[in-house]
């Protein structure tokens, strides 16, 4: 069986992260696999599948096909502009596409390309309720259309298969999400986080889109900050926006905060592991992996209720849950847990049970059994 997953982004998120593993553990399985991605590189994840970049510089002038730095040729796709419309680039990767048994979109435009291309059995694996992320109504509607398309759906959370089959009375098959636990693991090797010996510290993500609660973690710091002296805040993100959020929240300037940029996976395995608490902050998430690789490492987690959290986090057994959007809350919560050490290692045990749960050798094989049913 040849499968072909189709990417509009081969760079670092966590929802090419799935695919990547999927992928791998499909190949090792002996299924011939590969990968088309529009842009982007994949050069921060061991693949062991071929992959191609499906960009197109035709249009382009030799010299400046040549020279252009390749972050910058990867995104422009082609003509000397590099401002090509979303229909062309869709036309660019269904173009790309190999004739195979089973063709899989990944994100909206990729399902366009999916069902332009004809080649194979057409899937659609979905990590994300994706009209959600559009203020542009247009691209909003061009998500949800992508939903009435005639695909087999892959879905990696309840609350996505929920919204399938009552907004658009489509079945879907459940394959939820993993955790890599030779690399997520609380053996992990610990890094010196702490400036002083009885500092508390408290991991996040930075990612810069709205919908991820940046602005709400940053302002839950600055709470925490006026009650508490010894915390220190480990953010994983760039210093650049770590700067825009400074100047729009000019008080946590003085607050003790380290940023690592684009740490590898064992390097972020580290960092959860050396933390005292891990904060998700996100008003959705499809599934949410970070508090999952947290629990993984022995990290207790407290999270917002993302929706897609819900397949796995059980408020005060195995994380504190809060409402999004509420900043207050969560900086009420994380002050809980700084002073509550039992609680700390209560949810520390149990999140390490529940990451036991999940791994991706299991998401592969509810993948490959969904496969072969749409094959027969």
């Amino acid at each position: 069986m040849k499968v072909t997953f189709a990417l509009w982004d081969l760079g670092r998120t966590g929802g090419a992260r799935v695919i990547f593993e999927v992928a791998n553990r499909l190949a090792r399985k002996g299924y011939d696999v590969s990968i088309v991605g529009l842009r982007g590189m994949p050069y921060w994840f061991q693949l062991h599948v071929p992959c191609t970049k499906a960009y197109d510089l035709s249009g382009m002038p030799d010299w400046v096909a040549r020279y252009l730095p390749h972050r910058i040729r990867s995104s422009a796709l082609a003509g000397a502009s590099g401002c090509l419309c979303w229909r062309h680039q869709c036309r660019i990767l269904a173009k790309n596409l190999p004739k195979s048994d089973i063709s899989v979109a990944t994100y909206f435009l990729t399902a366009f390309s999916v069902a332009m291309a004809n080649r194979g059995i057409p899937f659609y694996y979905v990590q994300h309720y994706e009209p959600i992320f559009f203020s542009d109504t247009k691209f909003a509607k061009l998500a949800v259309a992508t939903y009435n398309l005639p695909m087999n759906f892959l879905v990696v959370s309840r609350w996505l298969q929920d919204v399938l089959k009552e907004r658009f009375d489509k079945q879907s098959t459940l394959v939820g999400n993993g955790v890599d636990h030779t690399i997520f693991n609380p053996s992990a090797p610990r890094v010196m986080l702490r400036k002083k010996p009885d500092e508390i510290i408290v991991m996040s993500f930075l990612r810069g889109m709205w919908w991820k609660g940046d602005n709400e973690f940053l302002l839950a710091v600055k709470e925490v900050a006026t009650q508490l002296s010894n915390v220190r805040f480990i953010l994983i993100g760039r210093r650049a926006l770590l700067g825009h959020f400074q100047k729009l929240i000019p008080d946590i300037r003085g607050i003790p905060i380290t940023i690592f940029e684009e740490p590898t996976d064992r390097q972020l395995s580290s960092v959860y592991a050396s933390s005292d608490i891990f904060v998700s902050s996100s008003w959705y998430e499809g599934f949410s992996l970070p508090p999952l690789e947290a629990m993984a490492c022995g990290t207790p987690v407290i999270t917002t209720d993302s929706l897609g959290v819900r397949d796995y986090v059980v408020h005060e057994k195995n994380a504190i849950v809060v409402p999004p959007k509420q900043p207050s809350i969560l900086a009420r919560a994380i002050i809980q847990l700084i002073k509550d050490d039992q609680l700390r290692k209560e949810l520390s045990k149990n999140g390490l049970d529940t990451a036991k749960k999940f791994s991706f050798d299991k998401v592969a094989e509810k993948v490959e059994r969904a496969f072969l049913d749409a094959m027969s």
